[in-house]
Parts: C-alpha cells; structure tokens; sequence
C-alpha cells in the first residue's frame, strides 16, 4: 500500500495477537517464573553514571536506592515476537523509533534463546510455549564452540563451518542499497537460523 500522503492504514504493528497480554503473561510464555530475564542485573544505578562492571559500579546495585531493571512492556512484547519468529524460522523488522529500545529486545530475546538452549540441554525439551517445536536444525546440540580452527576464513564471522541461532543487524536500512555492508548482511544471514533486523529509518 503507498504511503506517499500518509496513508497508512494497511500497516499494522505485527504483534496484534499479544495486545492483550500483561507482563506477567508475557514472562510465562517465556517459560520464566518471574520479570527479571535471564543473565540480566535485576537492579541498576538510580544515577546511571557508574561502570557496572567496576567495583563502585556494582556496590551501587546493593544499596537501598538502586532501581530495578527490566524491560517495559512493549519490549516483552518484542522479545516474544522474537522467540515466536525464531522457532518458525521467520525473521523480523524492528521499527522502533530511536530510544525506544529495540536493543534491549535483541539482547534479551539473545539472553532467552540462551536460556532455551540451557533448558532442553537440562530437561531433554524448551519451556512450555516452545516444548513441541520443530526445529531446523537444533539450537542445542553442543555447548558454543567459543575456538577458532586456523585459517583466515575460518577465523572469521563468515566461515561455512559456522551457524548462528540469531543474526542481529543495526542501522538496517543501510542495506537497501548494493553495498559490502548489504552483501556482509546476506552472508550472514544465509548462515543463521533466523535475521533480527533494526531500524528507524523508514
């Protein structure tokens, strides 16, 4: 449909089927028992200006005055979508505008596949929601292979020997046109199970 005067009532948001859904049903089809996701700080520095990585930093999230961390409920609804898309093998477009937060949905919907990963690895099956999917190829077979054989190409994102569960892309719209960064993104692509693309550009 154009949308050259503004016409945008063939667009639709593409999450319409979780409007409805508060946090705590979005955490549960996770599979998770509470709103804090997996391998995330539960709490953050009410200032926001320490290195959470540094000692201070990380005193900081024991006193009284740190605040709890955690997606809104937009980026739930996002970080479900993702999952959703990731065992159907479908990828997705986030258009968030800036600020709004599509990194913490990539990064937690990376956080959630790992925490997938860990369950079936542990119970032989994923959480409920995604328990009887059927997977392309498994997401759980080994443990990642963090080492580099030798060799240039294999020592590098683009080695055939190399699969992926989520490709993240930034700044999408930069590959629009033919272009190394265009042709990097199908490289990778066509080496991951499925493509999280961002962007905020129309």
């Amino acid at each position: 449909r154009s949308t050259k005067e503004g016409d945008m009532k063939g667009w639709k948001e593409g999450v319409e089927e979780y409007q409805a859904l508060p946090i705590s049903k979005l955490t549960r089809a996770l599979g998770l028992t509470n709103s804090n996701l997996p391998f995330f700080n539960e709490k953050q520095d009410a200032i926001g200006e320490l290195d959470a990585w540094s000692e201070e930093g990380l005193a900081a999230l024991r006193v009284e005055t740190a605040v709890p961390l955690g997606p809104r409920w937009h980026q739930w609804v996002g970080i479900v979508k993702i999952m959703d898309n990731l065992f159907d093998k479908k990828n997705i477009l986030i258009m968030d505008d800036v600020g709004v937060g599509k990194t913490l949905q990539a990064v937690g919907a990376i956080a959630m596949y790992e925490y997938q990963r860990l369950h079936y690895k542990t119970h032989g099956k994923y959480t409920e929601r995604f328990g009887e999917c059927y997977v392309y190829w498994t997401i759980t077979s080994a443990d990642p292979d963090r080492s580099c054989p030798p060799g240039l190409v294999d020592n590098t994102l683009f080695s055939p020997n190399r699969r992926f569960a989520l490709i993240v892309i930034d700044e999408a719209h930069y590959a629009r046109t033919q272009n190394k960064f265009r042709i990097g993104c199908v490289e990778l692509a066509s080496l991951g199970r499925m493509t999280i693309a961002m962007t905020a550009t129309p």
